[in-house]
């Protein structure tokens, strides 16, 4: 065995994996196993509990890197080692102390208890002393005897090599053994290492200098009997013999609740649950007390009243701060304990939750309760937690960033220097969950590829060295760990500059410890419903979300339509799609979506929608089940109706029946078989049928793995509910709270703002005086904020902002500068605030602005130069005169400043020139179809390749306002059209979807540039009808124009009437040779005219 090992956890500095390590121990039948990462023990509790499992003594230590006793400004290596459970959480304490940047000292090991020291051969401070006999002897005088006997010991040499080092351990009494660091699991992983070394270092392979070689288990199991004396190596068994660490797992470490007046936990909790029952219903039902006393009985019991008081008391903090917390989340939302004393907000009576499926009586497990708030709050709920308990005794959670197929893919192939299309291409074809052994046994392509590409393989077999690897540590989103007693009784903790310091172990091993979590995520839409509550407000100071009416028809018929985008779980094309087919008109029908809108039950929508209105006839259910699955349309949606039905069916207690839903869900046929038997001996003896049982038994078994969390799904129902129903009440101030947090989510920005407009709603342009941070309200309008413009910054918009609210409107140009920090905005800020048209209400041209910014910016700058000028600042400015910029030119200023065209876009001064195009709007995804349609807009880019053969094709980005397509142009296209694709021009492309895109994507088969347009629209149509049968051959004609649009104005003359009338745009053309022939055989040669618009004037 060796006593110095470094696992994965040594990030970066290891391939070890602690399984393996354990596996290999007992392979080796060592006596026990050692860990002893570098400064940390991340995985001492995930080592330990894999020894129990392969029955190996395991030694969970540390390597501490101690501050030098001589050299106070250097750390030098010790291996520490636990001798009992005193000294194990002394290494905890010191392993906390060096993740917190604190210095870990001799004098500390020395006057430690429980504890064995062993100093590495190299490295260590004693170990540099090694070429020096005298200092040397000085530190071992002074150290070796402040350790009690048999506590320090020195890693001993290889055999007859270091005689000042063996002779330093005979003077002064110091036994060696033999324990060299340990850092590979085989030989072969050499190059593993390096690779390693090299992403730690951020170097290639070639730079990459290993300056120790490293040791792998392999070589140490063969040959440590001819490397070592027989002596050192026995002296492993004495020092695994001296340490005996039994950590308590399984046990539960429940947090205590300060109660007030130091009332028993169980006591307050039900005088806080009686309490919320008087305010919670104005009458209180026999049914509510029952489930109340039972629901209190089971928690209590459990030993869980501290938990739910612990719960309640932060969202209670939170609610009195003015956050909205979310109304639940997950099966915790069933329990009417949580709602009566505030934890959740959704009726666990009205809805028909299950407290059994929180929190099973049956079955031990902790309880889990969920709970969201708004994302830029949640930091609060932190710091009170911290401030209420101690930061010693709350803490978030680490986790751990490893190498994915695609990460290490990616980084080996940088080390290794291989070409970055290469490696881009190899990792392209991994999914975020593929692993590289079994893509690559598995997929073709990537077998086709290997054997095209030699340097892929070697790139494969380097990244799977790399995949699986922790590379760094990061924070569990939700979880917070909470305990009665300091939690580094239990875990080292860390720390990340959060409000809360860190555990070392990751989740399962808290766990496994018996450390109670509690989850506080932060839900981005909270934050919404938080900002849109207060903007109603302002309107109607009583509004309160959980007031509004649950039955609002004009809700239901926004819903009914679709019309979802910007709202929590419903914006998706298919929920769409299922909500117009389900048309709800209930709240329990957005519930029902909501869980049926996953792969396999969502089969079952059409079904929902017809039986719902009565397309389909519903199914005769059986008797003892029609109220259960009736309200759902004889689809069972819910666990919760399969756990109802085995109660009603079978007698099953709720417990059993809780039970009953988690093993036929698993489908496993044994267990399945199992649980039939089970349940129709129990149906029998409560008297049902066995055929009937039977036959509900198998109706059970076709929607056991379709069920969904009843709980979850109404409490997330509310958030969609309430965003629904302010959309349709508010729909300003839903777009302006909705838009303003998503002003650099391009595609979400511009679906928004075009659905916007779509209701009638006008996008106003940012204002020095008028704009907020975000958007803001202005007659039913929004006007951006100032947060649209790049390189600002929130800081800068607040200064602005707080100095407009205190000292008034900004009244002209040098009035600004004189009144923010210039410097704290900076030069390129200032020009882009000028691009985004801020200061047009100052009405100087932006284009002289920009002109004189620098000389503006020197007279702020200049205390004396701006004293001359007193308060005549502005009319004394001496502007640089620069020409005005032309509309296009602005709206390219305005995109380059904002990501975004802000007072309108190149394509609208076109809009009835390119009418009969019926152009696509770019925000919508195409159909895949074979259809050919128009799109236009302005070309953002043109990126020219050559293919295979040799010829020119190109890829194109144009943009109309709404959103961009991407158009391929393929060669026999291309160099017909190639003189009109250029950059910031007007483009329209007709086209096919291309297949293989998710409708993102055109295939272009023709182009038209803006100048041919307005060619066209030079010349006039003149069509005559005959005097017969007019309407029919206008409709003829009509036909004939839409199959070639165009900018051509079509005049058509009625003889008969005497009159001329011309057509709508949209039947605009272009009167090409297609269009004249179609028109041929609908009217007479003689009766179709082109004419110039010059000579008709003429």
């Amino acid at each position: 065995m060796s006593l110095h090992v470094y696992s994965e956890y040594s990030m970066l500095q290891s391939t070890i994996r602690l399984e393996n390590l354990v596996r290999k121990a007992k392979e080796y039948s060592w006596p026990a196993a050692a860990v002893t990462d570098r400064d940390t023990m991340h995985g001492a509790v995930a080592f330990y509990r894999l020894c129990r499992q392969y029955q190996v003594k395991s030694l969970p230590g540390i390597e501490l890197w101690v501050q030098g006793d001589g050299a106070e400004d250097q750390e030098f290596p010790v291996i520490a080692l636990p001798q009992n459970n005193g000294g194990y959480k002394q290494l905890m304490q010191w392993a906390g102390d060096k993740q917190q940047d604190k210095q870990v000292t001799w004098e500390q090991l020395a006057d430690s208890a429980g504890c064995l020291f062993i100093l590495p051969l190299e490295q260590s401070e004693p170990g540099t002393f090694r070429k020096s006999k005298n200092d040397l002897y000085a530190f071992f005088e002074k150290w070796s005897r402040r350790f009690a006997p048999g506590v320090l010991w020195l890693e001993a040499p290889k055999m007859e090599e270091e005689m000042e080092w063996r002779e330093a351990a005979e003077r002064f009494g110091i036994s060696m053994v033999a324990s060299p660091l340990i850092n590979m699991q085989k030989s072969e992983e050499a190059r593993a290492y390096k690779l390693l070394q090299a992403v730690k270092d951020g170097r290639v392979w070639k730079d990459t200098v290993i300056d120790r070689k490293p040791f792998s288990l392999e070589v140490w199991q063969e040959k440590a009997t001819e490397m070592y004396e027989a002596g050192h190596l026995n002296n492993w068994r004495k020092i695994a013999d001296k340490c005996h660490v039994d950590l308590s797992l399984g046990e539960t470490h429940m947090p205590v609740f300060p109660t007030p007046g130091e009332q028993p936990a169980s006591l307050y909790l039900k005088k806080l649950a009686e309490k919320g029952m008087q305010k919670r219903y104005s009458t209180v039902s026999e049914h509510a007390r029952e489930r109340l006393k039972h629901e209190l009985s089971v928690i209590i019991d459990a030993g869980f009243a501290d938990y739910f008081l612990i719960v309640q008391d932060f969202v209670a903090f939170a609610k009195k701060q003015g956050m909205y917390v979310g109304p639940g989340r997950g099966s915790a939302a069933g329990s009417l304990v949580s709602y009566l004393i505030g934890i959740t907000d959704v009726d666990p009576l009205q809805y028909g939750l299950l407290f059994e499926r929180f929190l099973n009586p049956e079955r031990a497990a902790l309880p889990d309760i969920d709970i969201d708030f708004p994302d830029h709050r949640r930091e609060e709920v932190l710091q009170y937690l911290r401030t209420k308990y101690g930061e010693t005794c709350v803490a978030q959670i680490v986790t751990f960033n490893t190498f994915g197929a695609r990460a290490a893919i990616r980084d080996a192939g940088r080390v290794l220097e291989i070409p970055q299309g290469l490696i881009n291409r190899t990792a392209g074809m991994f999914s975020g969950t593929d692993s590289i052994a079994g893509k690559t046994a598995s997929d073709k392509k990537l077998q086709q590829w290997q054997q095209t590409e030699p340097k892929v393989e070697s790139l494969l077999r380097a990244a799977s060295y790399l995949e699986g690897l922790p590379r760094q540590t990061s924070i569990h989103a939700a979880g917070i760990v909470l305990s009665s007693g300091r939690l580094d009784s239990y875990t080292p903790l860390m720390d990340r500059n959060g409000v809360l310091l860190l555990t070392q172990y990751p989740m399962e091993d808290l766990e496994a410890l018996g450390l109670v979590k509690i989850d506080l995520l932060g839900l981005r839409n909270l934050t919404l419903l938080e900002y849109m509550t207060e903007a109603v407000q302002k309107e109607k100071n009583d509004f309160q979300l959980r007031h509004i009416p649950m039955n609002d028809k004009k809700t239901y018929q926004l819903l009914s339509e679709g019309k979802t985008n910007g709202i929590f779980q419903l914006e998706s094309a298919g929920m769409k799609s299922a909500l117009q087919q389900i048309r709800p008109d209930r709240f329990e029908d957005i519930a029902a979506v909501s869980a049926l809108y996953r792969p396999g039950p969502m089969a079952q929508i059409p079904l929902y929608a017809e039986r719902k209105h009565g397309i389909k006839e519903m199914p005769a259910l059986p008797e003892h089940i029609e109220d259960i699955a009736g309200s759902t349309y004889g689809i069972i949606v819910y666990q919760e109706q399969i756990m109802q039905i085995a109660v009603k069916v079978a007698g099953y207690s709720m417990g059993e029946a809780d039970s009953f839903r988690r093993a036929i869900s698993k489908k496993d046929a044994r267990e399945m078989k199992k649980e039939k038997k089970r349940f129709l001996e129990k149906a029998g003896a409560s008297g049902v049928l066995t055929a009937e049982a039977e036959t509900i038994f198998s109706w059970i078994e076709q929607f056991a793995n379709y069920g969904f969390n009843k709980s979850h799904a109404v409490a997330y129902s509310v958030i969609s509910y309430q965003l629904a129903y302010i959309k349709a009440h508010h729909p300003a101030v839903f777009f302006s709270s909705l838009m303003s947090g998503h002003v650099r989510s391009e595609e979400k920005f511009l679906e928004y703002q075009r659905e916007a407009k779509e209701i009638g709603i006008e996008l106003l342009p940012p204002s020095i005086n008028q704009s907020g941070y975000g958007f803001r309200i202005e007659e039913g309008n929004l006007r951006f904020g100032l947060n649209i413009v790049k390189q600002v910054g929130k800081s800068n918009i607040q200064m602005i902002l707080k100095e407009r609210n205190s000292s008034g409107r900004f009244e002209y140009w040098l009035d600004f500068l004189h009144r923010v920090d210039t410097r704290a905005i900076g030069r390129q800020g200032f020009v882009y605030l000028i691009q985004a048209g801020v200061f047009d209400e100052f009405e100087v041209e932006r284009s002289t602005l920009l002109a004189s910014l620098d000389r503006s910016l020197r007279i702020i700058e200049g205390e004396q130069e701006f004293q001359e000028f007193g308060t005549e600042l502005a009319p004394r400015m001496r502007w640089i005169e620069a020409a005005p910029l032309s509309w296009e030119e602005k709206l390219e200023m305005e995109k380059e400043a904002s990501g975004y065209y802000l007072s309108g876009h190149p394509l609208e001064a076109y809009k009835e020139l390119f009418a009969a195009f019926e152009l696509w709007e770019l925000g919508s995804s195409l159909p895949v179809d074979n259809q050919l349609r128009w799109a236009g807009g302005f070309v953002r880019t043109v990126k020219t390749v050559r293919t295979k053969n040799g010829q020119s094709m190109c890829f194109l980005t144009i943009d109309d306002g709404t959103g961009e397509l991407e158009v391929v142009v393929f060669p026999n296209v291309y160099r017909n059209v190639k003189s009109l694709l250029a950059e910031k021009s007007i483009l329209l492309v007709q086209g096919r979807t291309d297949k293989q895109s998710r409708g993102d994507k055109m295939i272009a088969e023709s182009c038209l540039s803006l100048p041919e347009i307005e060619k066209q629209a030079e010349h006039t149509l003149y069509v005559k009808l005959p005097e017969d049968e007019q309407g029919q051959v206008l409709r003829r004609v009509k036909q004939v124009l839409r199959q070639s649009p165009g900018a051509v104005t079509v005049l058509i003359y009625d003889g008969q009437q005497g009159r001329a009338f011309q057509l709508e745009n949209s039947l605009k053309t272009d009167a090409g040779d297609t269009c004249m022939r179609g028109l041929e055989k609908v009217v007479s040669k003689e009766s179709i005219i082109l004419k110039s618009n010059k000579d008709a004037a003429d």
